[in-house]
């Protein structure tokens, strides 16, 4: 396929690159056969404090109005977006028919939904993929958890509860499934097999693949950090979001390679000890 990739140099762009050129694929500036949209993908991770979120009430309707442009200009035959689980909100095993929500009203949460319809809306062949929270290997948040781990520093993990993941690998495997053979008008979720709180996530991650301790800040502490965890953090870490993927695996006969988070750390914390291709965002 001819590919034109919208946010190439974000962290999920970097895995979807390695996997096109992988199975053969050509990434084009011109007359794509398909557009794969990740452009948002910078914010769809609890692994930050919520500062790549800063500016995104700006952001998020430039890179809308970019790829609407593109594809207007250039037709393509499907454009892939990628988009947010957690639009679902409080709700666990969410549906693609389950209502969304921008949470806690928040204006920068509100562009993203905005950004979603507005694609969905345009007349323009979409397939939507509402992704669970993603890491893996390029995450540079993920690297700044070990970073801090080795110092002694605690974390803010929230109340503990539970949200859908994909580790960045399996999302790019879903997304080029997609591309291949989805149809304008379909919507998807997509995420592994084990839904987990940020907590166990870390904890997980520090004392089982860094073997360190690990120390958390009381929920009530969010109220003092304001200069260092920003509210949009804290909003994603207080509504449970689980998903229903069924609808996807079954359409594609797709299965995440990491099925939880735990095989995911592994591998990531493998591919750190690894060195990379140079020519791999």
């Amino acid at each position: 396929m001819r590919i034109r990739l919208l946010g190439d140099r974000t962290e999920l762009g970097g895995a979807v690159v390695e996997e096109l050129l992988r199975r053969g694929n050509e990434i084009v500036e011109a007359n794509p056969e398909v557009i794969i949209n990740v452009a948002r993908q910078t914010e769809n991770s609890l692994l930050h404090d919520g500062w790549a979120w800063k500016g995104a009430g700006a952001r998020i309707p430039a890179q809308v109005a970019q790829l609407l442009e593109l594809a207007r200009r250039e037709p393509p035959r499907l454009i892939v977006d990628a988009s947010y689980g957690f639009f679902y909100g409080d709700k666990v095993g969410a549906t693609e028919d389950s209502p969304r929500t921008a949470p806690a009203g928040n204006h920068r949460f509100e562009a993203a939904l905005a950004a979603e319809d507005a694609i969905r809306n345009s007349a323009l062949p979409v397939c939507t993929m509402r992704l669970g929270y993603g890491y893996g290997p390029r995450y540079e948040d993920l690297k700044r958890y070990r970073t801090s781990f080795r110092v002694l520093r605690p974390y803010y993990p929230g109340p503990g509860l539970p949200a859908s993941w994909i580790h960045h690998d399996d999302a790019a495997t879903a997304i080029i499934a997609a591309a291949e053979r989805g149809t304008a008008g379909e919507v998807f979720n997509v995420a592994d097999d084990v839904p987990v709180s940020l907590r166990d996530f870390i904890d997980h991650f520090g004392r089982h693949e860094l073997h360190r301790f690990i120390y958390h800040l009381p929920d009530w502490s969010a109220k003092f950090l304001g200069g260092q965890i920003r509210k949009e953090q804290v909003a994603l870490l207080r509504q449970r979001t689980t998903m229903d993927t069924s609808a996807f695996r079954e359409r594609f006969e797709w299965k995440p390679r990491y099925a939880s988070y735990r095989e995911g750390l592994a591998q990531t914390c493998g591919a750190w000890a690894k060195p990379r291709d140079p020519r791999i965002n």
